[in-house]
């Protein structure tokens, strides 16, 4: 289990499953694939970006749909005075 927060959903054409990725509390980002949106499977590490990545958003072909690459925004390098730096990554994903 890694429990978190501030999920981003979307449909995967790809994989034909839904994708979610959310920051733990630990300050990792985790992903996770349902082929029915309610059955997740086991979640994997994503990404540990400094000492906590939060707030991730998945835009694909839209902000709810996307395809083998993504794009993967968060942010990172949270400051005393509240302001964080913004980052995105492509991900791309290969079937096994």
């Amino acid at each position: 289990m890694n429990p978190g927060s501030n999920p981003s959903v979307h449909w995967n054409t790809y994989l034909n499953r839904f994708v979610m990725i959310w920051h733990g509390w630990d300050g990792k980002l985790y992903i996770s694939a349902s082929a029915d949106g309610e059955t997740w499977e086991t979640p994997r590490l994503l990404l540990q970006d400094g000492p906590k990545a939060w707030y991730p958003a998945i835009i694909g072909a839209s902000s709810v749909e996307g395809g083998q690459a993504i794009q993967l925004y968060y942010a990172f390098d949270f400051r005393a005075d509240g302001r964080r730096t913004l980052a995105s990554r492509t991900i791309t994903f290969q079937l096994l």
